[in-house]
């Protein structure tokens, strides 16, 4: 028995009042679980907090890698992709800040930037990363529509 529930048995015996009619106590005879009532014990509620601190957070490098195999897987063509121009670093940056579950978005809208049939003025823009990234939310849309034709048939 610990200090408190000394304190509690006590305060019961001396006055005659049980704290809580509808609890037994150890003392009562009953045997209870130290861990009853408790969802996790501190030691897993303190992980638990580490685990969220070390939230996920989406990089460069993780980009240029989904850049890389999503290209590859999409339009079976080798990409090695290793750096960002400034403008599109900064781009990136924002839409890390803005967008949530960005590891699972980011693929979609990939996927839906390299299934396009056709870009603006007929350009390739498979290998533009500032133009992926400026359009975005476009692509992620046209991933979700399964739009292959967001700037109209060729």
């Amino acid at each position: 028995m610990d200090s408190i529930e000394k304190q509690v048995k006590g305060y019961c015996d001396k006055t005659k009042i049980a704290l809580n009619p509808n609890k037994s106590y150890p003392w009562q005879g009953v045997e209870s679980d130290p861990k009853q009532g408790v969802a996790n014990t501190p030691t897993e509620q303190e992980k638990e907090k580490e685990e969220e601190k070390e939230e996920y957070i989406y990089t460069k490098k993780q980009f240029l890698k989904d850049w890389n195999n999503t290209r590859t897987e999409v339009l079976n063509k080798p990409s090695h992709l290793n750096r960002l121009d400034y403008e599109s670093n900064n781009i990136l940056e924002e839409i890390i800040k803005d967008v949530d579950n960005l590891e699972i978005e980011m693929v979609n809208a990939l996927k839906g930037f390299f299934k396009q049939q056709t870009f603006p003025e007929g350009q390739d823009y498979t290998t533009n990363t500032k133009h992926f990234l400026n359009h975005f939310s476009k692509y992620a849309q046209a991933y979700y529509d399964k739009n292959a034709n967001i700037y109209g048939k060729c």
